[in-house]
């Protein structure tokens, strides 16, 4: 069995990490290049005002607990320079930082510091395969699907726990990997157990990364029960809960500290998922909120273009199946935590996707595992050419997808939309677009498309298409379908607007949708 780093030379241990540079600095560059994508919805309640609070009571916990406070000690990091410059000019700390926090500049270096802390999970997963498999190609493999994902991308800008969550679910599942795979396997379990108290100090659902934490310790520790050495084995399975609680309590000392305010937050989320429900992406529990995730997870996740996306989440089923293969208890090692937090996610009713990115890391190797098996079992030869010549393609289009993405966030106006659309409108012959008041009145001024027979107003019959700005949909949105809808958008990409339609760039973003869409999503009758 492969020992991965442990097998080599101490210049090439050195150099284990930097072909992970390349995927990660993608990640991070045109992550830090788009930060300023405009307003997000959880900012201001959930981290900043937490933060104002700190600084008006001098106390460094939070009073809310919605999320646990992993994120929150990020806010208060971020929070250091304005701390240091009010100490040398003489001024009122608490004055002068709550001054600050809400303005743009304290918020990009908050989002900053999230993303760094999320991509993270990137050379986690890279390291998880290179002591697996002893490869650097499927270590580069695994760690460029995840890194190029789009929505690995947008996801990990936010000031949210979902990124972290992400980084630690692959750092647990990476000290598992290495308990059973390289030499001093007890010592990777304590890791493994502090990782996972953090991540559920990230986001509380994440308390469910203790599953492979635990087959970890039964992988490495059976062999030992076999010499009857049990009070070792109990002392030390009793070990590790102890540092997954203490982990939790260090990320989230007020569930000790305010317990009061902890324990109304906690029984706020658990109605509000369970039975309040959450505007449009309120879903029925069960089969209906599992199969909107199913969908997302196989159709969108790891890429932004549909049949290579269902390409990879079936490559990744063939991972699976080779790594039952190799061992089963290795299979379910590595997809225990998986399909325990999706059942449970499933459960409740709100079923906003990001709740899922956890699961990016361990479908991203899933997918490098299916197509390294691919590869080895393919024959001839020009078949094994042809899948390492498209995931090569794959890859590389991700990574121009994101590049894109990202200009077109930073670099948005209506104009750029407005001109968009109307190439897109030549280009449709045969089709009539209904123009509403602002994308008509927009495309009269930027005088395109004048005299053109494919447009005409609203609530003409022979329209085939809507073309509408996002900030005229009014109330529709609280009626909005959300997933895969035949729908097309023109503006910046800072977030996959079919699964989150309350999306933040209203005045910049025009829909274009069949008249049957219009009329499914309440923008037509």
């Amino acid at each position: 069995m492969s020992r991965g780093p442990d097998a080599e030379s101490p210049l090439q241990r050195r150099r284990w990490a930097s072909p992970v540079l390349i995927p990660l600095l993608i990640l991070v560059g045109t992550g830090l290049f788009a930060l300023d994508f405009g307003p997000h919805w959880d900012e201001d309640n959930a981290w900043l005002k937490p933060l104002q609070r700190s600084f008006e009571i001098g106390a460094p916990l939070p009073g809310k607990y919605n999320y646990p406070t992993f994120g929150y000690w990020l806010t208060l990091l971020a929070a250091i320079p304005e701390v240091i410059w009010a100490k040398v000019q003489g001024v009122d700390v608490s004055e002068h930082v709550i001054a600050t926090i809400y303005e743009q500049p304290f918020r990009l270096r908050m989002r900053a510091i999230f993303l760094l802390v999320s991509s993270l999970g990137v050379v986690w997963l890279y390291r998880l395969v290179l002591s697996w498999r002893g490869s650097r190609v499927e270590a580069l493999l695994a760690a460029s699907l995840l890194a190029l994902s789009w929505e690995v991308s947008y996801h990990t800008r936010w000031v949210a726990p979902d990124g972290l969550l992400m980084q630690f679910g692959a750092l647990t599942l990476m000290a598992c990997v290495a308990a059973v795979h390289e030499s001093g396997g007890r010592r990777w379990l304590w890791l493994a157990a502090v990782a996972a108290g953090l991540g559920c100090g990230s986001k509380y659902p994440g308390g469910l990364l203790l599953a492979p934490t635990l087959v970890a310790y039964g992988v490495v520790v059976l062999p030992d029960l076999r010499e009857r050495r049990w009070i070792s084995a109990a002392g030390l399975l009793a070990g590790l809960l102890v540092a997954f609680a203490a982990a939790f309590v260090v990320a989230t000392p007020g569930s000790v500290f305010e317990y009061e305010e902890f324990r109304r937050d906690i029984d706020y989320e658990r109605m509000h998922y369970g039975e309040g429900g959450h505007g449009v992406y309120t879903l029925e529990a069960g089969w209906p909120h599992l199969q909107r995730m199913l969908g997302y997870l196989g159709g969108q996740l790891l890429s932004p273009f549909d049949l290579v996306a269902w390409a990879l989440a079936g490559l990744a089923l063939l991972g699976l199946y080779a790594i039952a293969r190799e061992r089963v208890m290795l299979l379910v090692l590595v997809a225990c935590f998986p399909v325990l937090y999706v059942a449970y996610m499933s459960t409740m009713i709100v079923g906003m996707m990001r709740n899922v990115l956890v699961i990016s890391p361990f479908l991203a190797l899933f997918a490098a595992r299916g197509i390294a098996y691919l590869v080895e079992v393919a024959r001839p030869r020009v078949l094994r050419g042809a899948v390492i010549g498209a995931t090569a393609a794959i890859l590389a289009g991700h990574a121009m997808y994101n590049a894109q993405a990202a200009e077109r966030t930073r670099n948005r106006s209506l104009d750029r939309s407005l001109t968009e659309l109307a190439a897109h409108i030549e280009d449709e012959s045969g089709a009539v677009f209904a123009l509403s008041p602002a994308v008509g009145e927009g495309l009269d001024r930027m005088n395109l498309l004048a005299g053109s027979g494919d447009t005409t107003s609203e609530g003409d019959p022979r329209a085939t298409h809507l073309a509408i700005l996002g900030m005229e949909c009014g109330r529709a949105y609280e009626t909005w379908v959300v997933g895969p809808i035949d729908l097309m958008t023109f503006g910046p990409r800072e977030i996959n607007f079919l699964y989150y339609p309350t999306a933040w760039s209203y005045d910049q973003r025009i829909l274009v949708m069949p008249m049957e869409t219009a009329r499914l999503v309440g923008l037509a009758e």
